[in-house]
């Protein structure tokens, strides 16, 4: 990839982000793999999203009980969503 393309694209991983520890998996591909199988491909960032916030703790649950998600309007916070 040039740097002008990566310029452009911007860094797709966040700059703060907290996440409960002693994880075990995540549900994240299986979404992603839906969503482009239903036509919607997603950016890596929203990948991300979906990796931390389907994670399995230790017990097998949800490792977090919440997730926040905080971009700019209009840069795809609803596909996350439709994609879960």
């Amino acid at each position: 990839m040039s740097s002008r393309l990566a310029e452009r694209l911007g860094v797709q991983l966040p700059r703060v982000e907290h996440r409960p520890p002693a994880v075990l998996g995540s549900w994240g591909a299986e979404v992603a793999d839906l969503a482009s199988a239903c036509g919607v491909e997603l950016d890596p960032w929203q990948r991300h999203v979906l990796d931390v916030g389907l994670a399995e703790g230790p017990d097998g649950l949800f490792a977090a009980l919440e997730v926040a998600l905080v971009v700019p309007r209009q840069n795809g916070k609803s596909v996350v969503l439709a994609a879960l």
